[in-house]
């Protein structure tokens, strides 16, 4: 592990060097900096982005670990390169978490530091179970876990403030589902479990639940909250200046009190003795859990918010078939502009494409924004998974290589997730072959059709497996669950060869998007969003299959023919046609007659 203070980052030598000070004061001999926020949101206010100021590596998920005199940083498949590339010169080592042999924070720990000494942090940003497998790795060695606050304010003096906004209300026309109903189910589980009370941190959660939406965090359309529900009680834990009298009434109706964010730690704190307490570990801070009295029964288990709002109803799923259609016409328009321009020698940049991207967007009345950073990464760019451009990394596309686009929008009636990877002239042989095998991986997974009770660990292999024929792989999942007007990566469902426990069920909505990574070469991701439907019953059982609802075309002009089977090409068939006919009333002229060509088969 390098050691050395470099001078490529001389901000992060020196934040690094004032964190080091405050904890020679404290006794502490390392301290660790997750990515999170007291509500462990994937996407962290500027305030809780302590990582990535005290490491410069901008990724969504990491985790540093600084002590005395050496610095590393953990993450996983998606951000390897991008982390490579900003750590480089900076004295932090890398810890790539996929890697075979890659020691987990709290193995490294439990090795690397002397007996008896303590680890610090900051227990709003820890998850329970992230502390608890911390001290359980480090408490045979007698190290010690403070979490009882972090010396950053004293290094980094300009901290931002927590920013909220004003809430709004997410009309029934929308959800499907008003609060009383959605609080009513959420009882009904509680009871069963025989739980006199429920602590809920996620943001996510608290919004679905009460139909309310906000603008606190980027991509995702949340407010910042609590929420506690007891047996005779529902209280919302929030900015009372950023709750209209409108949200206030509206939650009211239901039997939902408003009380001031940080009333939270008193009113979990004054629980009566006794009462069984339920949380979430994963998803609950360490910070909340410790104002949980001793005298209460706390009982760790699934989020049940989490599995209700990962089954849609009739309403929410409507409505994404028309937030998504739109979506995929406005990014078809892009599709053929990006291509013609490019083969017509203009400037184009991929910051300029995702800008464009973005103005193609935003004229649909329901849209709130982007549901992610775009990613349009050109050539070697897209190697890096997450890629994001910068003023410093823009590159121009040129009539040659592959653009990946990776977009998604929030939309009052839907959120949406979709991928291209976009030739932009003539190929090698081998971006062909892994294209089309990427693409096979794809309608594999889209034509899969299994007993009820599977899980998307079982079904993995099927994008997997036409890859795995010229021996190609992935580090990272091949679908993610996504929300409605909310988290583009939602759970508990996933696609993965990592073991996923939750069975998929008809309402579920999930990506499948297989991929091919070289690093300095290119990046080839094809990306559709599926929901998981009832096929049959028979004496067998029930029978599930996927409908795609992204309809947007593929660019098949990579394609080796040869490699495709009869039932493969007869799916893109089908697949071509009809998104043809759903788009073309939904797009311009020159659009139109981009889609004819472009979803007929090519002349090779």
């Amino acid at each position: 592990m390098s050691t050395g203070d470099e001078s490529d980052h001389p901000d992060v030598v020196g934040r690094l060097r004032g964190l080091r000070a405050q904890m020679e004061a404290r006794g502490l001999a390392a301290y660790v900096l997750p990515t999170a926020d007291p509500h462990l949101s994937e996407y962290v206010p500027p305030r809780w982005q302590t990582r990535a100021w005290f490491s410069g590596f901008t990724g969504s998920a990491g985790t540093l670990v600084v002590t005395r005199d050496t610095a590393g940083l953990w993450t996983d498949g998606r951000y390897e390169i991008q982390a490579e590339q900003q750590l480089a010169g900076s004295g932090i080592a890398l810890f790539r978490v996929s890697a075979p042999g890659c020691p987990k924070v709290e193995e490294w720990l439990r090795d690397t530091l002397p007996a008896g000494s303590c680890v610090g942090g900051d227990g709003a940003q820890f998850s329970v179970t992230l502390a608890a497998a911390l001290r359980a790795a480090l408490e045979p060695r007698q190290i010690i876990l403070r979490l009882d606050g972090a010396p950053v304010d004293t290094v980094w003096r300009n901290r931002p403030a927590l920013e909220t906004r004003e809430l709004f209300l997410h009309d029934i026309r929308f959800c499907g589902r008003d609060t009383s109903a959605k609080l009513r189910d959420l009882r009904a589980q509680l009871a069963a479990r025989q739980v006199d009370a429920y602590m809920l941190s996620a943001l996510d959660d608290v919004a679905w639940l009460l139909n309310v939406r906000g603008r606190d965090l980027t991509h995702t359309p949340v407010g910042t909250a609590f929420f506690l529900l007891t047996r005779g009680q529902a209280v919302c834990f929030l900015a009372l200046d950023c709750c209209p009298d409108t949200v206030r009434a509206e939650l009211a109706r239901h039997g939902v009190s408003c009380a001031p964010y940080g009333d939270v730690w008193r009113a979990v704190g004054a629980l009566p003795a006794g009462a069984t307490v339920l949380y979430d570990p994963q998803r609950t801070s360490a910070r909340l859990r410790a104002a949980l009295p001793a005298a209460c029964r706390a009982v760790e288990d699934a989020d049940p918010v989490q599995r209700l709002k990962a089954v849609k109803n009739g309403v929410e799923l409507d409505n994404m078939r028309h937030a998504i259609l739109r979506d995929c016409a406005a990014f078809a328009r892009f599709q053929c502009w990006v291509s013609r321009a490019v083969a017509a020698g203009g400037t184009v940049t991929e910051l300029s494409a995702a800008a464009r991207l973005e103005a193609l967007r935003r004229p649909d009345g329901r849209y709130l924004g982007p549901s992610f950073e775009t990613i349009a990464a050109y050539g070697p760019h897209a190697a890096m998974m997450h890629y994001g451009a910068t003023p410093e990394t823009d590159a121009r596309l040129e009539p040659h290589g592959l653009l990946l686009v990776d977009a998604g929008g929030q939309y009052l009636d839907g959120t949406t997730d979709l991928t291209r990877t976009i030739p932009l002239g003539v190929l090698p042989d081998q971006a062909r072959r892994e294209y089309t095998r990427v693409l096979q991986g794809h309608v594999g997974l889209a034509r899969a059709r299994w007993l009820r009770g599977a899980t998307g660990t079982q079904l993995d292999i099927l994008a997997r497996g036409p890859l795995a024929q010229d021996g190609l792989d992935y580090r990272c999942g091949t679908g993610h669950g996504v929300g409605f007007c909310l988290c583009v990566h939602e759970g508990p469902q996933a696609i993965a060869n990592r073991a996923n426990p939750v069975a998929l069920e008809p309402g579920m909505i999930l990506t499948n998007e297989p991929g091919v990574y070289r690093a300095g070469v290119h990046g080839i991701r094809i990306e559709n969003m599926m929901a998981v439907r009832e096929w049959q019953s028979n004496a067998c059982g029930r029978f599930l299959e996927f409908e795609t609802l992204s309809r947007c075309p593929f660019d098949l002009r990579p394609v080796v023919p040869g490699l495709l089977t009869p039932v493969e090409r007869e799916w893109l068939d089908a697949y071509q046609a009809d998104t043809r006919r759903q788009l073309a009333p939904l797009v311009d002229d020159e659009t139109r007659v981009w889609l004819d060509e472009i979803c007929a088969w090519p002349a090779c």
